[in-house]
């Protein structure tokens, strides 16, 4: 693996610890040096990348392990692989990097321009996704903040029981099966099936309420919510749950007990 790098003077003051990180794991991922990346990025990174399309049918690998794996399908699929990143630019609080990818393998040769984006958590590298588009990497950034806010105004309304506020932020359609907040063991279907998971949810003697972690997208359409649940002040398990938000309004709800649970469903439909 061969790593090809510039770096603009014009990156802001503030961003360059962040951009030091990245140029470190680029220059690990392109020696092939796990152990030389793995301190700079967070134990519940998400990477997407090119290989990941061609060796796990776009999934992400997850996790410190994922990223030892990462490094096992790049050696046996590609003869060669260059990462040639060129320009680093701080947009909010990730890092976009523009360059291009070059692979050659059995099967031929690949070279598409390339858009990285890295995100942070406790300055570690918490997900890292490739584009070939610098506006599709811009549009996700941008649509990132608009969900997260939607998911975040969605659960506050829930905690509050103010089913009237969550009909305004979901699709009239809407599939909602939780099977952590509440334990029915059914589907909610649209706006009066939201009405009816709240009348179920508040005819419960336990005040159940959900602490947004983070909110992460994960595919076209599909967002993961991961969570912390407390049932009368104490906490009681977490929660993961993966979403459908369609024209600004949240169109499925699914409910999972784990992060890894959540990850296996992606295959199946929402």
């Amino acid at each position: 693996m061969k790593l090809i790098m510039a770096m603009s003077d014009a990156t802001p003051q503030d961003g360059r610890a962040r951009i030091e990180t990245v140029r470190r794991v680029f220059e690990a991922f392109a020696q092939r040096d796990v152990d030389a990346a793995l301190p700079f990025i967070h134990p519940q990174v998400r990477l997407w990348v090119v290989t990941a399309a061609v060796a796990r049918g776009g999934r992400p690998y997850v996790g410190h392990q994922g990223i030892r794996e990462y490094f096992q399908d790049a050696s046996r699929l590609w003869q060669a692989l260059e990462l040639s990143p060129v320009e680093f630019e701080q947009v909010g609080e990730a890092i976009v990097v523009l360059g291009e990818v070059h692979a050659r393998g059995t099967g031929g040769e690949l070279r598409v321009p390339a858009v990285w984006t890295w995100k942070f958590r406790d300055d570690l590298v918490l997900d890292c996704r490739v584009d070939s588009d610098v506006a599709v990497a811009r549009a996700a950034l941008g649509e990132s903040t608009s969900v997260e806010e939607l998911v975040r105004t969605y659960v506050t309304a829930f905690n509050h029981r103010d089913v009237d506020r969550m009909i305004t932020l979901v699709d009239p359609a809407i599939v909602n099966r939780p099977s952590v907040l509440t334990s029915a063991g059914r589907d909610y279907l649209g706006h009066q099936g939201l009405r009816n998971w709240m009348r179920d949810v508040m005819a419960d003697s336990v005040d159940t309420q959900l602490t947004v972690l983070e909110v992460r997208r994960l595919e076209d359409e599909r967002w993961a919510l991961l969570g912390q649940v407390t049932a009368d002040g104490a906490p009681v398990g977490g929660v993961a749950s993966l979403l459908r938000v369609r024209r600004g309004l949240i169109a499925e709800v699914h409910e999972y007990r784990s992060e890894e649970s959540l990850l296996s469903g992606l295959r199946q439909p929402v």
